[in-house]
This record gives structure tokens, sequence and C-alpha cells, in this order.
């Protein structure tokens, strides 16, 4: 399954930096999830992942995405991806075997 939408990284939502819909995608598979965008191409591999969870953002329904925390160190903690099929994107992720908070 794969994607198009939005990405936001960086240490904290304040301080990340932000790829805009149609600019970043991101494709689910059973062992990992790929997110590629013009601000870097960042591949978790399930064990690397420690949570998915909902996310609304400031903007309300345009803000609607996930939230990934994960282990990677070279990669900010903040990654928030979104896409105006925010349901659609959940209920992929939840069939590759993810638990999404």
């Amino acid at each position: 399954f794969r994607i198009r939408g939005g990405i936001r990284v960086g240490r904290s939502y304040w301080s990340a930096s932000n790829a805009t819909w149609p600019l970043a995608k991101i494709e689910v598979f059973k062992e990992k999830l790929i997110i590629t965008s013009a601000l870097a191409i960042i591949e978790f591999k399930k064990e690397e992942i420690v949570s998915i969870g909902k996310y609304q953002g400031l903007l309300g329904f345009l803000g609607r995405g996930i939230k990934i925390k994960h282990t990677k160190s070279r990669i900010p903690p903040f990654i928030v991806f979104w896409s105006f099929s925010s349901k659609k994107l959940i209920d992929e992720i939840k069939k590759a075997g993810y638990k999404v908070k």
C-alpha cells in the first residue's frame, strides 16, 4: 500500500521541517514502512517502531495522520505523516500487522 501526503520531521513539532502534500509518500509493508519526501527517505523496519499513534495537528481535519515513535538514533524523534485519507492509511497499517494507538 502507498499513499501521498505530507510529513513533518524534527526534534519536536516546533523545530521540525515540513514537506506538504503531495511532496511525501508512505509505503506500508508487513516488515517495514518507507517514507519518501523532499526532506529525506526514511525506512523503518517493523522492530524499530515503538508505536504508531493517530495524530491530529493544529489544523483539525487537514492535520490528521500518524505519529511514529521509533528507535533509530540517526532519525529525529518527531515524525508525523498525514494524508487526506488518514482513515485508509491507518486501516492499511493495521492490516499489515502494526498496532495503532
